[in-house]
């Protein structure tokens, strides 16, 4: 199961060179898409944050019953693994870490996860003079604003949606905003540093129970290296 960074979908050159190496090794590969990407239907008011955890559970579950599990005979007909890019990577790491011993998959490779948010979320902010941070934040604000917001409508009150048109048509920081003022208050949490710290992996890598696997660059413009856990992995 292949899950990709923030744009959400299977059409990307990532994922596509990945898909066709295990493809040639004799995987069987799947592309878990996040709420909104690709014109798929949005069922409910949220779109796919760091916070989606429960979203790679029910992708996970699904997958592992219909394809890894015989409905019969109850027995496992073959192995299960899982691949996250980026946001993928945390997505993928803390359904593992909350999962436990209980997480049905066999092994785990994360790819350039920004896994330290407390801390860390200030480095993604201010990193090349804060450039990367907004033209991926204002990228998605984009999106949000004219292609998703529109169907989320149906899902909330009239005065949440316009509050959420009112942030994303002044947003002039990029993520920071959509952090601290969409998946914020969207995924129930009180404020950013709640949010932050819900989101942070660093700290809890003890708790992944799977063989897992993870690469990082030392000049990644997302992750700060010294925050970067090499000693409690």
């Amino acid at each position: 199961m292949l899950f990709p960074g923030l744009s959400g979908g299977s059409n990307n050159l990532y994922t596509h060179t990945l898909a066709r190496a295990a493809l040639s090794k004799g995987f069987n590969c799947g592309v878990v898409i996040f709420r909104c990407a690709e014109n798929i239907p949005i069922t409910s008011g949220k779109v796919t944050c760091a916070a989606s955890i429960d979203d790679v559970t029910e992708a996970v579950e699904y997958v592992y019953n219909k394809h890894i599990l015989d409905a019969q005979t109850q027995e496992i007909r073959t192995r299960l693994y899982v691949y996250g890019t980026s946001l993928g990577a945390v997505l993928v790491g803390l359904h593992l870490e909350k999962h436990g011993i209980n997480a049905k998959v066999n092994g785990a490779l994360l790819y350039g996860g920004p896994y330290e948010c407390v801390v860390g979320h200030n480095f993604l902010y201010d990193n090349a003079y804060g450039a990367y941070s907004y033209v991926l934040g204002m990228f998605l604000n984009h999106f949000l604003l004219h292609v998703t917001l529109p169907h989320l409508r149906k899902f909330m009150t009239k005065e949440e949606g316009d509050r959420i048109q009112l942030v994303l048509s002044t947003n002039r920081t990029g993520l920071k905003t959509l952090d601290e003022e969409i998946f914020t208050p969207m995924y129930g949490y009180k404020s950013p540093d709640e949010y932050f710290r819900a989101i942070t992996l660093a700290g809890k890598f003890h708790q992944i129970k799977v063989p897992t696997f993870s690469l990082h660059a030392l000049d990644d413009f997302v992750c700060q290296p010294d925050l970067s856990p090499k000693k409690e992995a």
